[in-house]
């Protein structure tokens, strides 16, 4: 039995998001496939060559038959190419189950036109205003490194923390 944790990342959207996931399937009778080969870096990801063999290795000399994928964000359509990518037939069985919002967590999507003032406004309604911890999710660093002058700049005096690419110590 082995247990891949964030299983979506070997979809192959992955490719774009934690490209060792997808090589993990890539990999057969021992050397990597030559579409990796000629793409890859060796002085730049060397680990990204031992990685791949973990399935085979897991499957060919462990036994392990049995592999539970664990995520929370992967859609049917996810769970099934996860799978292929793995090599797990069909027939074998795909679960997927969607848990409900925990009731400490509370989810927002807006449509607005001007989005940095409605995130403002929505900060500092009553809603999260009074709330100990809001997470502000962006797509990309440098929306993260703009959104977060932009808190600072209009609700000064409220601790504020980036994590998009930074250390430990920013975290």
């Amino acid at each position: 039995f082995a247990c891949i944790d964030e299983a979506h990342c070997v979809s192959e959207w992955s490719h774009n998001f934690r490209p060792c996931y997808l090589r993990l399937c890539k990999v057969r009778g021992g050397a990597a496939h030559p579409e990796i080969r000629r793409h890859e870096e060796p002085h730049r990801h060397p680990a990204f060559f031992f990685f791949p063999l973990l399935f085979q290795v897991l499957r060919d000399r462990l036994g392990v038959r049995c592999f539970l994928g664990l995520t929370a964000t992967a859609t049917l359509a996810t769970a099934r190419d996860v799978a292929q990518h793995l090599g797990i037939p069909a027939e074998d069985g795909i679960a997927a189950r969607s848990a409900a919002v925990p009731p400490n967590l509370r989810l927002s999507v807006s449509t607005d036109s001007d989005r940095d003032q409605a995130l403002i406004s929505l900060l500092r309604g009553e809603r999260f205003g009074r709330l100990d911890s809001v997470i502000v999710y962006c797509t990309r660093r440098e929306e993260t490194e703009r959104v977060a002058a932009l808190i600072r700049t209009c609700l000064q005096g409220t601790p504020l923390r980036e994590n998009a690419g930074a250390g430990e110590s920013g975290r």
